[in-house]
């Protein structure tokens, strides 16, 4: 999980506290990565939905 959100969002915004997997964000790279988040799940579902459909017609 750690590795895809480097990917998504970089680690400019993180401050890497006892170079373990934990990270301290600010306010504004917190709401960044809630909107990706977001993101992810709505495209996720919309995928999932499309899928479950294209199943329907074989």
């Amino acid at each position: 999980a750690m590795k895809e959100i480097h990917e998504a969002i970089g680690t400019e915004n993180f401050e890497n506290s006892q170079k373990k997997e934990e990270f301290r964000m600010d306010k504004e790279s917190i709401k960044n990565l809630l909107e990706k988040v977001k993101l992810l799940a709505t495209t996720s579902k919309e995928c999932w939905k499309q899928l479950k459909d294209k199943i329907k017609q074989t």
